[in-house]
Formats: C-alpha cells, sequence, structure tokens
C-alpha cells in the first residue's frame, strides 16, 4: 500500500499559481518520517508551517533567521536523506493562463484541477507499480469538493487506473505527514514563481531525486479544453501522461512542464 498526503499553496489572493503537493511512500517510510519529525518539532506549540518558519511569522516570530533555517533543514534532510527518504509530488497550474480558457470558472476551480489531476498521476503510479493507493488532504473549505472529485474519478468505469485508488481522508496539520505535504506544496509554487529568475531553492534541490513538480503550460490546457474541459473526466484521464512534458533547461533539471 502506498500512502500519500497532500496541500495547498499559492499566493494570498490565489492570483498567480496554485500547487497541489505532497509526499508518496509505503507506509513503513511514511512512520518512520512521523517519528523523526516529531523528535524534530517536540518543542514547537503548533504544528509546523514552512511559510510561517522562511518568514519568521507565527511562532517563529521570536526566532532567529539562522535557528529558523536550521530547523528547514533538518527537516527537508528527513525527507530525502538515506534509505528513509519519501517521494514529493506537485501539480501547479497558473491561475490566469487557467482563466484565459476558462473565465467563468469559480475561484477554486485551478486548485480542483491540481487536485484531480495529482490524484489521476498518483493512481498511474500505483497501478504502474502493482500497488494500491490511500490519499490524504489538509481539511478545509474544499474538502467536500475534492472528496467529489475523488468519488468521480473512482467511479469512472472507463478509467482503468481507478482501480488502484483504495480511499481518501482528510485531517488536519496536527498530522505529521501533512505537515511535510504543506513543506511540498510551498515549494512547488515557489518554484512556479521564481522559474527563469531564480536558482531552484535548497529544499527542493534536496529533494530532488525523490521529487517531481509539473507545471501546466498553455499548450497542455489548450488540449483539455479540445478534449471536454476541465470537468470532464473523459478530458482529464484519456490525456497522455506524457501531455507536451519535456525536461527543463539543466539548472531546472527535474522541473517539468505539461
Amino acid at each position: 500500500m502506498i500512502a500519500s498526503y497532500f496541500d495547498d499553496s499559492s499566493d494570498e489572493k490565489m492570483a498567480a499559481y496554485v500547487c497541489a503537493g505532497g509526499i508518496l511512500e509505503d507506509e513503513f517510510k511514511i512512520a518512520a518520517l512521523e517519528a523523526r519529525w516529531h523528535e524534530a518539532t517536540k518543542t514547537l506549540r503548533k504544528p509546523f508551517r514552512s511559510a510561517e518558519c522562511e518568514a519568521q511569522r507565527g511562532q517563529f516570530a521570536t526566532w532567529k533567521k539562522k535557528d529558523c533555517d536550521a530547523l528547514m533543514a533538518k527537516l527537508v534532510g528527513l525527507m530525502s536523506d538515506g534509505f528513509l527518504s519519501v517521494g514529493a509530488f506537485g501539480t501547479v497550474i497558473p491561475i490566469p493562463l487557467y482563466k484565459s480558457f476558462f473565465p467563468n470558472s469559480r475561484r477554486e476551480a485551478p486548485y480542483l484541477l491540481a487536485v484531480r489531476l495529482t490524484i489521476i498521476e498518483m493512481a498511474r503510479l500505483a497501478s504502474r507499480n502493482k500497488e494500491r493507493i490511500q490519499l490524504w488532504f489538509e481539511e478545509g473549505p474544499y474538502q467536500g469538493k475534492i472528496a467529489e472529485a475523488y468519488r468521480g474519478l473512482k467511479h469512472h468505469k472507463s478509467w482503468k487506473e481507478r482501480e488502484s485508488l483504495d480511499q481518501i481522508s482528510f485531517g488536519d496539520k496536527r498530522m505529521i505527514p501533512l505537515q511535510a505535504a504543506d513543506l511540498v506544496a510551498r515549494e512547488g509554487f515557489k518554484v512556479a514563481v521564481n522559474m527563469g529568475k531564480r536558482p531552484v531553492r535548497k529544499p527542493l534541490a534536496r529533494l530532488w531525486n525523490r521529487a517531481g513538480i509539473v507545471i501546466w503550460t498553455r499548450e497542455c490546457l489548450q488540449e483539455l479544453k479540445d478534449r471536454g474541459g476541465p470537468e470532464s473526466l473523459n478530458a482529464l484521464t484519456s490525456l497522455p501522461p506524457d501531455c507536451n512534458l519535456r525536461e527543463r533547461p539543466p539548472n531546472d533539471r527535474g522541473i517539468f512542464t505539461i
């Protein structure tokens, strides 16, 4: 059984990019990460949030920058180093580009597309490995719509990979794997914001060999529209896994646009 945990990340107004990102691995490695993460964060008053740690906000407001950086580095190391490392995955939707194709969509529509695409990729991964996969998402205002999207895909009979979907659950940030998902989702969002402007950030660079960040482009959004749009399960599940997939230049190695 593969276990996966996902969170969202965007700018405050959800105007530029939105990412559904998180971690995935067998249950043993997730449990090992949970134990080690708990030990590293046991002095925190509240669950870890990467944006607060990086910006010295919230419970990190009185921390020194070097101490915030050290904690972030330690947690990324738990995810990326050695036998107990975990996989990381994120789907990023450029919001203005999405709205240029689907101008009448609701505010949450780009995120829900990212969620559907992430569920599809997780099912495909599990199917390739002859496994089943459990999905966790953070509780929130879109929980009902995420559950509805999952049910639609799980019961979409013409999509064979649906058989790899085991169940979907929701939890809050007290669940340590969702804290790790928070970190990955933020790195997915930031790599999209910084692409072509700044080097890949250190956390993602350390996760490099175990991570994939997918950023959707105009060509694939056009193909999605031509096939029926983001609400069409036939359109979503019939898109080729490598829809215009291409590796970016070497300095952005490991980050893909589709």
